[in-house]
């Protein structure tokens, strides 16, 4: 029709079956592993300033960024979580941290990995 160009309706019924509970609780999980072990996604170092200063001044945004670049889900979600905590000062200052991480692992991914002792 003209007001969905043709597609059907979204079917929310497919949010309450359990395959998507387990998709949505294996992203948990990834969310959780990513904050314990601080893995922050790898790019380029002009985007890792970039990313450092998007957390810093829009908190949650520069880790969304990176985590769209990245193909980390579990990063998107966390600069969510960022962004949602912002209002709480805890997200901006887990923010600004994940910034940082992000801008390290850009200039030098080895030695990152060195000081978390990956």
């Amino acid at each position: 029709d003209a007001l969905t160009g043709g597609e059907t309706a979204c079917d929310f019924s497919l949010l309450f079956r359990p395959c998507c509970f387990s998709v949505t609780m294996a992203c948990c999980d990834d969310v959780i592993s990513d904050v314990r072990q601080q893995q922050v996604p790898s790019v380029s170092r002009s985007f890792g300033i970039l990313a450092l200063l998007l957390n810093i001044f829009l908190p949650g945004v520069g880790s969304i960024v990176a985590g769209l670049q990245g193909n980390k889900t579990s990063t998107v979600a966390i600069g969510i979580l960022q962004f949602l905590l912002s209002c709480f000062i805890v997200g901006w200052i887990w923010s600004i941290w994940w910034g940082i991480l992000i801008y390290q692992k850009s200039v030098n991914p080895g030695l990152l990995q060195a000081i978390l002792g990956d």
